[in-house]
């Protein structure tokens, strides 16, 4: 006779790799988002201040995703945030054409 015992704790297991996975690519698409609004944010002059705290929490969410197994997205995640963080650092010291510097240090 075989044991039912092996089975549930095999189901109980696919059950949590089924969820991590969920709350991982859940994770990862909460950090896409945090990305685009740094991005967005560090374009808009009046809201400037908020490019880094959000690519930061978007780079945070997507490692995060990734140890959850959303692999594709958390690596997405991390890419936009790291992007958002270069234009706001290109932005706020006035290195594109269209922007001036937005620096209080170096005005």
């Amino acid at each position: 006779m075989e044991s039912r015992e092996g089975t549930t704790d095999e189901r109980g297991r696919e059950g949590r790799g089924a969820a991590s996975a969920i709350i991982g690519q859940a994770l990862a698409a909460l950090g896409v988002l945090a990305g685009l609004a740094g991005a967005i944010s560090a374009l808009w002059p009046t809201a400037m201040a908020n490019a880094v705290p959000s690519a930061s929490l978007g780079i945070l969410l997507g490692v995060v995703g990734y140890f959850l197994r959303a692999r594709r997205l958390a690596v997405a995640a991390v890419i936009l945030s790291a992007v958002a963080l270069v234009l706001a650092i290109a932005v706020g010291q006035g290195m594109l054409p269209w922007t001036g510097p937005t620096d209080p240090i170096t005005n």
